[in-house]
């Protein structure tokens, strides 16, 4: 159990208002009886309260961290709600994040989830197991392959980009390139055609200049068929259009690889080779943006201790190299493994839900 502190004042309306409504919730739910409430009178303990952060009483701590001070007017609805998840929290034995990459990972081959992976995490979902995915889908075409997945914490997309309500489909954070009309001129320049993810007028659009992509952007292009973000443009000049947050270039080695050691020190840059076609894409973010970072978002956004997270690609290093614990499937790249905690089974055979399934 994890130790709460109260700072409170005597006779303080707002401090018995809080004292109240931790006796109601614990009258509510049993299980908050067994929470030790250590109340400290601040005029009676000068050298304590000059070791924490906070101005007004009551302010709860929940092992050494913040969680609840009050504000004048607050009512008693907004105190319950306040000290309720103070309470919440204080239950919570290290609370783990489970996060999994999708392509090559959670996904077969064929881009499916098989129907153990399915009945297995939401299995386990249902016993309060926080399971989520980060991946270099778009939240559109994450959801198309997931849809069967009672996942209900939010999803990490665009490589780290995003982070959207599953629900929803709400952007809760989002991350933008400030300046990009020199990177797309270079590009452009240097003979590449390339996808740019935007939002023009509040909507979210992939463009591209449809009759001067190649053949191996096409074939991306068709797998998208239906897709309401596809925006094909006539003037290069409609791809500088709207909020840009990622930009796809899919071409030859000897364009790319350049490319990427001009860029990956300004932006963050992924050069690899697609788990699908094979073909070589550059995929750039803006700088501080990663599967990473946004797991680390996520993690104190849920109030988490703990994170878990699984992955076959080069693009999954940042994620291992923050995480608790990392685990490469079988068939992930040589790099990845040499850095994981194990190695689990392949993709193919359902390894990361047969490891969630016996270590859950």
């Amino acid at each position: 159990m994890k130790k709460v502190l109260c700072f409170y004042l005597e006779n303080c309306p707002y401090c018995l208002q809080a004292q109240k409504a931790i006796d109601d919730l614990m009258n509510e739910n049993s299980q908050y009886k067994d929470i030790h409430v250590e109340w400290i009178e601040e005029t009676e303990n000068p050298d304590i309260i000059d070791s924490y952060d906070y101005y007004a009483t009551p302010s709860m701590f929940v092992d050494e961290k913040k969680i609840y001070e009050a504000h004048l007017f607050e009512t008693y609805e907004e105190c319950k709600l306040h000290v309720q998840e103070v309470l919440d929290l204080a239950l919570e034995k290290n609370k783990k994040l489970y996060i999994s990459d999708l392509d090559g990972t959670l996904l077969h081959n064929d881009e499916t989830l098989s129907d153990y992976t399915i009945q297995v995490i939401n299995d386990l979902v249902d016993k309060g197991m926080m399971f989520s995915y980060a991946t270099a889908r778009s939240y559109n075409t994450a959801k198309k392959v997931t849809q069967c997945l009672n996942v209900d914490i939010p999803l990490i997309v665009y490589n780290g980009v995003s982070i959207r309500d599953n629900m929803t489909g709400h952007i809760i954070i989002s991350n933008i390139f400030e300046h990009i009309d020199a990177l797309l001129d270079d590009l452009l320049n240097h003979g590449m055609q390339p996808i740019v993810y935007s939002y023009v007028d509040g909507v979210e659009r992939f463009s591209y200049v449809k009759d001067k992509i190649n053949s191996l952007t096409l074939d991306f292009i068709k797998t998208r068929t239906g897709d309401f973000r596809n925006h094909p443009v006539d003037d290069v000049k409609q791809l500088y259009y709207g909020d840009i947050f990622y930009i796809t270039c899919i071409d030859e080695e000897t364009k790319l690889k350049p490319m990427y050691q001009k860029y990956h020190q300004h932006y963050h840059c992924i050069y690899s080779k697609d788990v699908y076609s094979s073909s070589m894409w550059l995929e750039i973010m803006p700088q501080n943006t990663s599967k990473a970072h946004a797991i680390q978002q996520l993690k104190d956004y849920l109030h988490c201790e703990y994170v878990v997270v699984f992955g076959d690609g080069k693009n999954d290093i940042e994620m291992f190299e923050m995480a608790d614990e990392c685990y490469a499937v079988e068939n992930a790249d040589e790099e990845l493994k040499a850095i994981s905690t194990d190695i689990i089974a392949s993709n193919n055979n359902d390894g990361v839900a047969r490891w969630l399934k016996k270590e859950f």
